[in-house]
């Protein structure tokens, strides 16, 4: 067989046919020049919650009627959360950290410039100048702000793993705890062990102050300085018993055949209000005047609105039933809240104490024209409100906790146990009944 005609020198073959043996093929078919294919094209990712969608689940009571956006549902659903109630509080969850963490941010920041702005008040100029403080003082003005950088830790590592219910929650819990057990120690400091009481009594004595004098300057010091501490307590305290209370009625609108939230905020909400008295007793006695005293009022008043509805919240009721009566209460209780807080806030920016200003500027502060700075005002309201919050669903979901452990508790009775339990509550239950008649029984059946 005669080889193959080889083209001319420099000529190729013509377009479109192929070569002789040892010969590329034609350009634009070489194996490295494929045909151009687009770009495969990018599954949609399915919609997710918006910034006015995050803040209506932040405030709103009723957790169990929380819309899981589709990108929510389908996160949930790879994390294995199928049923709509703990994907709704998974979301709610989710949601509520979010507004709160850079309040919360803020706070901390404004918290570290409070404690800078103190520390530095403290120096005292002139020779042999220093601190008032002890090196321990100067540290104890930290504490609070350590303590409230906590929640902040625990709050980015539920949301790095929102859709796993109970490893992050833990975390949560200790953080949330961390940030009330750590300003509470530092309140049992005492003032020797913050202020150099013997440096502050030597300089008093070389500005000519006598004895008396300066034991009455001390005194003061120190009524001075539980005052300043109790403020600093308390968003702490206001917080922890407010929190409490909007976590059970949130357990109790995502269950609301549950008893045992109900019960324990019918039982907690009398408590509450006898905390918010007794913390704003000492700024009412020093400082207050009938606004204030009408704001405390309303705002103490607002608990008993449960106690008030307890039958309500005490017993299992209904999806249905639950959908009005539950925000009939609850709508009442923030109202309350709400004008408390507005006439608490007419008396901070326009009340005064013996012509001093209740608020005004750093410089007003130092020169006694004024109690607190704008930054102690604002940093103590941002804490109040983060820390509520957090701790509403903290205590959410420690209360649904608590309805599932009782529902396995009572499920799982052995016949001896249970039959026992059925003998003692059918003896509550004809006492009730006798009382209620006024027909007792003469002998206990046997």
């Amino acid at each position: 067989m005669a080889p193959p005609q080889q083209p001319p020198y420099g000529q190729g073959p013509p377009f479109g046919q192929q070569p002789p043996y040892g010969q590329q093929p034609p350009y634009g078919q070489q194996p490295w020049q494929g045909q151009y294919l687009p770009p495969p094209v990018q599954p949609v990712q399915p919609p997710g919650p918006g910034l006015v969608n995050h803040v209506k689940r932040a405030f709103d009571w009723d957790v169990r009627g929380v819309e899981v956006s589709p990108r929510e549902q389908q996160q949930l659903n790879g994390a294995g959360v199928l049923e709509g109630r703990l994907q709704g509080l998974l979301a709610w969850r989710r949601s509520t950290l979010l507004v709160v963490l850079p309040i919360l941010t803020l706070s901390v920041v404004l918290s570290i410039v409070d404690a800078a702005r103190r520390i530095s008040n403290a120096r005292v100029d002139g020779p042999g100048g220093g601190s008032l403080y002890t090196g321990f003082g100067i540290f104890f003005q930290w504490l609070p702000t350590i303590g409230l950088m906590f929640i902040p830790i625990g709050m980015l590592i539920v949301l790095l793993q929102w859709t796993d219910v109970r490893r992050p929650s833990k975390t949560l819990v200790v953080c949330w705890f961390g940030s009330i057990a750590i300003p509470l120690l530092a309140a049992l400091i005492p003032i020797d062990w913050v202020i150099d009481l013997v440096v502050l009594r030597d300089r008093m004595e070389a500005a000519g102050f006598t004895p008396e004098e300066i034991s009455t300057e001390l005194f003061g010091l120190r009524v001075v300085y539980a005052v300043q501490y109790a403020v600093t307590l308390l968003p702490v305290l206001i917080s922890v018993a407010g929190g409490v209370l909007k976590g059970a009625v949130r357990a109790k609108s995502l269950f609301p055949s549950a008893s045992l939230p109900g019960w324990f905020l019918v039982t907690v909400a009398p408590f509450y209000s006898m905390i918010t008295i007794i913390v704003f007793v000492l700024f009412e006695q020093i400082i207050g005047n009938g606004v204030l005293l009408v704001g405390v009022a309303c705002l103490a008043a607002a608990p008993w609105v449960f106690v008030y509805f307890r039958k309500t919240f005490t017993r299992p009721l209904s999806v249905r039933d639950a959908q009005g009566k539950l925000a009939r209460a609850a709508w009442i209780g923030g109202a309350a809240t709400a004008l408390g807080i507005v006439f608490v806030f007419v008396f901070v920016f326009t009340g005064e104490v013996d012509g001093v200003a209740v608020i005004g500027s750093s410089g007003d502060t130092n020169a006694g024209t004024a109690l607190f700075t704008y930054l102690q005002i604002l940093q103590t309201t941002l804490e109040v409100f983060a820390r509520s919050t957090v701790t509403s669903v903290v205590m959410c979901l420690f209360f649904v906790n608590m309805v599932f452990r009782e529902w396995q508790a009572a499920t799982a009775m052995s016949p001896e146990v249970k039959r026992e339990h059925d003998s003692e509550m059918n003896m509550l239950r004809r006492y009730d009944v006798a009382e209620r008649t006024g027909v007792w029984p003469t002998m206990p059946p046997r």
